[in-house]
């Protein structure tokens, strides 16, 4: 990547199973960056993901949402780094374990080594026991919510964690203990070259 082009703000991924904390750790974290959240699937694909998530299979559904991540990639890459920090909900990590635990073959994943990787990368994890609390409390239902259960969390979580992402369990942190965790790494890195936001945390 040429100077020009290279972002002037770092990139945090937070990753993880559905109901887990990720949003709500998107959102605040975001916030203390003074950046912005942003969601692997892009808002303007909303309606275009309800119709994938409602009348395909698996391969299908995994293709849409891996190439909806790496356009969003692109457009971090292009655009938004280059105006301040950026939190993505979601990454291609939890999209490959996911599929694979749907019955999806091995060899129609992405290749891990091929997933753009951030300095930033975190995973929020959570017991099935508040998994089934958060959802039932949020009075939603996910297409593949059935096929969640205790061993489907756990391998999930070893699969992030395998992959350099480091654990942010949500039973434990609050939403503000998670940020100033996050923050700790990214002050170490002193990724930002105006450093504004260093001078606030």
């Amino acid at each position: 990547m040429s100077a020009e082009n290279k972002p002037l703000y770092p990139w945090v991924i937070v990753d993880g199973v559905d109901y887990s904390g990720k949003s709500t750790l998107s959102r605040e974290l975001a916030i203390t960056l003074g950046g912005i959240t942003v969601r692997s699937i892009p808002l303007e694909l909303t309606t275009v993901r309800q119709l994938v998530e409602q009348y395909c299979d698996v391969d299908s559904r995994y293709n849409f949402f891996i190439a909806s991540a790496f356009f969003t990639y692109h457009r971090l890459q292009g655009i938004l780094l280059k105006q301040g920090p950026v939190v993505v909900d979601r990454w291609m990590y939890s999209t490959n374990i996911h599929h694979k635990l749907l019955g999806l073959q091995e060899e129609k994943l992405l290749p891990p080594e091929l997933i753009p990787r951030s300095k930033f990368m975190y995973f929020t994890s959570v017991s099935y026991k508040s998994w089934l609390k958060r959802k039932i409390a949020r009075n939603e239902h996910g297409v593949d919510d059935d096929f969640i259960d205790d061993r489907f969390i756990r391998e999930m979580n070893t699969y992030l964690k395998d992959h350099g992402l480091i654990e942010i369990n949500t039973d434990q942190m609050t939403p503000q203990e998670s940020v100033n965790f996050i923050m700790r790494y990214i002050i170490q890195e002193n990724n930002f070259q105006g450093g504004s936001i260093l001078t606030n945390c």
